[in-house]
């Protein structure tokens, strides 16, 4: 399954490649096209960034260490594009929470496993208020998604402004393409 900055830039890139090569469209209307398709994109990856963020901050402020036993790793390559592909590895664990339940979670790193293997002991976190919010004490990849997606919504930010400026100065005898 790929990536959700993935499932949005890829449709989003297909879109504006359209709008520009079509020749039948006014210029007017495909620059119009290419700045609320990436207003739109810019939107989407800020939500999924802020959501990101929420859930990092909740594992960092309120994040309870314990020791875990991998249950189950999932290692598999995903294509995406434009990169060509990535491997990712979900584990599940199973942990006791603070009343002495346990607990089976799951979490995802875009890495290798790097000879994690079933029954194999862990260090993770996991959020008091919702114990399958769980990830690898050793590794944290969110700083550097987080980082990824604001980027990708600052440049579809870009050009909706670029596309929304050109479109503000195109003159008239433009318009028709």
């Amino acid at each position: 399954m790929p990536s959700t900055p993935d499932v949005i830039t890829v449709p989003a890139l297909v879109v504006a490649w359209v709008a520009m090569t079509r020749a039948p469209r006014p210029l007017r209307r495909r620059l119009l096209v290419i700045a609320m398709v990436s207003l739109l994109g810019a939107g989407l990856l800020g939500a999924f960034t802020v959501g990101l963020l929420i859930a990092a901050t909740a594992l960092s402020s309120r994040g309870v260490v314990t020791a875990a036993t991998v249950v189950e790793v999932d290692e598999h390559f995903i294509f995406t594009l434009p990169a060509g592909g990535r491997w990712v590895t979900t584990v599940t664990v199973s942990f006791p929470d603070r009343s002495g339940g346990v607990v089976v979670a799951t979490y995802s790193n875009y890495d290798r496993a790097k000879g994690l293997r079933q029954g194999a002991s862990i260090t993770v976190v996991y959020d008091p208020l919702e114990p399958t919010r769980v990830r690898d004490a050793a590794r944290d990849s969110r700083a550097v998604d987080v980082i990824g997606l604001g980027l990708m919504a600052l440049a579809c930010c870009a050009v909706s402004v670029f596309t929304a400026v050109r479109w503000l100065r195109t003159k008239p005898d433009e318009w028709a393409g």
